[in-house]
């Protein structure tokens, strides 16, 4: 029977209004197979894997139907079975699991009569462990991140036996042995360093990387100022790892664990001088080192991040110009050779084609260059944060950085990938910059000019960002371009297929790009018809990111003039209201957010006109506008 439920929960094969007709009957039999006292374990695993895999697909409405039912006999079958747990027997560690789905699967309020019983059988299940290959210990780490997710600042007094969990794990010796010969048994997996081979635990490092794994979900969540008394521990013990040879996942996943710790302490204003920096440098300089040496290109774009929230934790002034020379020469020294890695897979594939036209483009040679794109934007990303924390004295560097970069746009001489991370550097430097770039806005700006009309459309969108991010800087010598970026962006958002999968991101871009040309750029730009351009394709399909900045500057002109951006009938008002709900929605969790901050209280002034409620509750009202979570959000928004 598993095999059938496990499909029937694919939702890519099965419709909700399905799920919901088949699942009393399914979760009937399922607890029927739990409570048959004839069913061997065998039977009962297999139960217990159908009802969590149903409690991920049925809807909270439907399933919080059957929750008490489930929940009780998961709890008795849990404590019949602890006792009797050898470190083998998949039956404690698939009802652990199974709780955290049935738990996942409603609100809290109805899990929270279970809540503490819950937590309590977790803390005894630590108890039960038996060693570093007990599936307990991962079926655990998963179960409790679930459960915390559901009780959020609830979880609060059990978080000290999780961390004590995850932190032990971290701190498990590496299961690592000289290999006699080339025969391998059980969770082993050999790596070869130097003129050694070498046996290794893959569980042991499976587990610690699922540790690493669940202290980001905490580090990165909404309640992470709980986190803050196990800021040290954390990094101190990921540290470990950053240089780790056996483990490729393990070496990405830890500073990406080092980096969310700092940035939750610059959200909490830890002093830099007296506790970040200290923490920070060290990290730092361990990360770069690794950098050098790093083959997996997964592990370079999560050391180039976790490099980048190193140096945003330190802010404008925390570095000296040594320290940032030396941070930019190692990113710089891992960006070129990844350039390098392109052109050269570039060549190759070149070569191929020419011996023989009609031979497919190689897929390895295709996955090597997403590789090394992943890993090129990580050292952009971070590149773009050292330039915006040291803009005086990265100053000094922007000039040799931009010939470069002009240089290398020349297709015919390098690929398109490689032309587009060359182009996304330029954008993340003009945009870290800020009015430190406008000396060479007459330089760049042609260029994108020119990349706006390219075939690629990746090439376009990046080109187009680059020109909507320069026009922030405000500056005098941005305004004679104004006019001929405002034109390449309204042919870009004009296109017939601008709404085509493959054209949205740049097109989400080039009316982001048109809004910010009249936020900045007003006097030398025709304001209404290029704002009505831009409201008219709101909402942006795919980029909302970008549509959550270019409500910052939306808002701005809302404040200023509330009717003349509605327009003449409030004719732009269905639009506003449908960009400004996703953007709401899209910020649930990040209340903090500038351009969810101005929507709201735009929002409330618009509410509080009688000229206007009535019409903003009329669009909210209409499914095929607005969708539920997106409106549900704007109501909510709106009464905090």
């Amino acid at each position: 029977m598993l095999p059938h439920v496990v499909n029937f929960c694919d939702k890519e094969c099965i419709l909700e209004e399905h799920i919901v007709k088949y699942a009393p009957s399914i979760l009937g039999n399922l607890y029927k197979m739990l409570s048959d006292p004839q069913s061997n374990r065998r039977v009962i695993e297999e139960a217990i894997t159908g009802i969590a895999a149903m409690a991920d697909v049925v809807p909270k409405v439907e399933f919080v139907k059957f929750y008490e039912t489930l929940f009780t006999v998961l709890v008795q079958i849990l404590q019949s079975s602890l006792a009797g747990h050898d470190g083998s027997s998949l039956l404690v560690p698939k009802t652990v699991e199974c709780m955290s789905h049935v738990a996942g699967a409603v609100e809290m309020d109805t899990f929270r009569t279970h809540a503490a019983g819950t937590c309590q059988l977790f803390i005894q299940c630590q108890t039960a462990v038996k060693g570093a290959n007990d599936p307990l210990q991962s079926y655990l780490v998963a179960a409790w991140s679930k459960v915390a997710s559901v009780m959020g600042t609830e979880f609060s007094p059990y978080l000290p036996n999780v961390m004590q969990q995850l932190l032990g794990i971290l701190q498990i010796p590496a299961d690592v042995e000289v290999a006699e010969n080339e025969e391998v048994s059980g969770q082993c997996e050999q790596y070869v360093s130097g003129d050694k081979t070498f046996n290794v635990n893959s569980g042991v490092n499976e587990d610690k990387v699922l540790a690493c794994q669940t202290l980001l979900e905490f580090l990165t969540d909404s309640d992470a100022k709980l986190m803050l008394n196990y800021v040290d521990l954390a990094m101190s013990e990921c540290a470990k790892f950053v240089n780790y040879k056996f483990s490729s996942q393990l070496r990405e996943a830890c500073p990406s664990v080092i980096g969310a710790a700092l940035q939750l302490l610059r959200k909490n204003n830890a002093d830099v001088a007296t506790y970040i920096k200290p923490r920070c440098l060290p990290m730092m300089t361990a990360i770069l080192a690794q950098l050098k040496l790093e083959w997996d290109k997964d592990c370079i774009a999560s050391q180039a991040s976790a490099i980048g929230e190193c140096v945003a934790s330190l802010g404008s002034g925390g570095l000296t110009a040594e320290e940032a020379n030396a941070i930019l020469l190692g990113l710089a020294e891992a960006y070129a050779e990844a350039m390098e890695e392109l052109k050269n897979n570039h060549s190759a594939k070149m070569a191929t084609k020419d011996e023989d036209e009609d031979v497919q483009e190689d897929v390895c040679a295709e996955d090597i260059d997403a590789e090394i794109e992943s890993s090129a934007d990580g050292l952009t990303v971070a590149i773009g944060q050292l330039a915006k924390v040291t803009q005086p004295f990265f100053k000094q560097l922007f000039d040799p950085l931009l010939q470069k970069l002009v240089g290398t746009f020349k297709q015919d001489q390098e690929g398109e990938i490689h032309v587009r991370l060359a182009l996304c550097l330029l954008d993340e430097v003009i945009e870290s910059m800020e009015g430190y770039c406008a000396p060479y806005l007459p330089v760049f700006v042609p260029v994108l000019l020119q990349f706006c009309q390219n075939p690629s459309p990746a090439l376009r969108q990046a080109a187009i960002y680059g020109l909507g991010v320069a026009a922030l800087s405000g500056a005098a010598e941005f305004k004679p371009f104004a006019p001929h970026v405002l034109t390449a962006a309204q042919a870009l958002a004009s296109q017939p297929n601008s709404r085509d999968d493959e054209n949205c991101y740049c097109t989400d871009n080039a009316v982001a790009a048109v809004i910010k040309c009249v936020a900045r750029h007003s006097d030398v730009v025709d304001i209404q018809g290029s704002l009505n351009l831009a409201i008219n394709y709101l909402p942006f399909t795919h980029d909302i990111d970008e549509m959550e900045t270019a409500f910052e500057y939306i808002v701005d002109l809302m404040n200023s003039n509330l009717d003349f951006v509605l327009g003449a009938n409030h004719v732009n008002l269905t639009k506003l209201i449908q960009g400004m709900a996703i953007v709401l929605w899209h910020t649930t969790y990040n209340t903090d957010s500038a351009g969810r901050v101005k929507i709201i209280a735009v929002c409330k002034n618009m509410a509080a006109r009688a000229d206007l409620l009535g019409k903003m509750q009329a669009v909210l009202a209409r499914e095929d506008l607005v969708d539920q979570d997106a409106r549900e959000a704007f109501t909510k928004a709106l009464s905090s």
